[in-house]
């Protein structure tokens, strides 16, 4: 049978058990590595290389993920980025061959982001849904 102060003693080694178990949690999820997600432009046009035949994909995040978009020029002859006006972001310009990325936090409520190549934003543009 445990005594007052043992039973005091218990409860405090289980409680900061329980706290350090949910810093580690928090500092993990906080720490993880961003969801890349690759958008080739090809064509005067962004592709998903995993399905080709749909020009500027509509990308879909949850709510304050963490995303790496990454940008990568694969159209000879002519200059491409990426933007994301409503987050203030837009990757470096870029020539064929060449990359660049742009990391952010989906907003913590639901909405569409519009991404684009500054140059042909009217042939390059697609929505980024945060759900």
């Amino acid at each position: 049978m445990r005594t007052g102060n043992g039973m005091k003693a218990l409860g405090i080694f289980l409680l900061g058990v329980l706290v350090l178990g949910a810093a580690v949690a928090w500092r993990g999820q906080r720490g993880a590595e961003p969801r890349e997600i690759v958008l080739v432009a090809r064509a005067m046009t962004f592709v998903d290389e995993s399905d080709p035949a749909r020009p500027n994909p509509g990308l879909v995040v949850r709510r304050g993920e963490r995303v790496r978009l990454v940008i990568v020029n694969r159209d000879p002859g002519s200059r491409h980025n990426l933007s994301i006006e409503e987050l203030g972001l837009r990757s470096r310009t870029l020539v064929a061959g060449e990359s660049d990325a742009v990391e952010f936090t989906a907003p913590s409520r639901r909405t569409m982001l519009a991404y684009s190549c500054s140059f042909h934003a009217q042939m390059m543009r697609g929505a980024i849904v945060v759900e």
